[in-house]
């Protein structure tokens, strides 16, 4: 199978460490179960650009953690399959962000893609965060792992698409397990 897996919301928890700068400057108590939207900005009324500059600061400290077992399951997801690490990051943050894959044990990758129709194109499975592309994809006849959030949750009738969901690696490593044997 050739996947295609997104980073942030992911592989890398961005919104911990955003979330931690957010409450720290603006003394509040917001929490990840908040971010009800995909647009984080909108979901806690907080001004775009102020959060499009705490996630350049956030990439650029290397302070992200990767999501728990995302390095294991994905080293070993490689041992079978072509995989394709893709993203809506800025280009300007490309060796910041292999680098980052690098230090954090997903030692073979060497490239990330920009999640675009090319990219995304020439996989047929995609693993994401962002209801919107997950949703597109499958309508494509391809398959889609939606990674669980809160702000993808509300927003999905499990019965009226064609989405897998998971909410965790070990769940992501067992439906590719069963999407291979279908």
């Amino acid at each position: 199978m050739k996947i295609a897996i997104d980073i942030d919301g992911v592989l890398a928890d961005i919104v911990t460490p955003l979330l931690k700068i957010i409450n720290s400057e603006n003394n509040t108590k917001h929490a990840y179960k908040h971010i009800t939207e995909w647009n984080i900005g909108k979901a806690l009324g907080i001004d775009h650009n102020y959060i499009n500059s705490k996630f350049s600061q956030i990439i650029e400290s290397g302070c992200i953690k990767p999501y728990p077992d995302a390095v294991n399951e994905v080293n070993y997801i490689m041992k079978n399959h072509s995989i394709e690490i893709v993203t809506s990051r800025d280009i300007k943050f490309y060796e910041t962000t292999l680098n980052w894959l690098i230090l954090n044990g997903f030692n073979k990758i060497r490239e990330i893609f920009p999640k675009d129709d090319n990219s995304l194109g020439r996989n047929n499975i995609l693993i994401e965060d962002k209801l919107d592309i997950a949703l597109e994809f499958s309508n494509k006849g391809k398959k889609a792992v939606l990674y669980r959030h809160p702000w993808n949750e509300k927003h999905v009738d499990v019965n009226e698409n064609k989405l897998i969901y998971a909410k965790n690696w070990k769940e992501i490593v067992g439906c590719l397990t069963a999407l291979s044997y279908s």
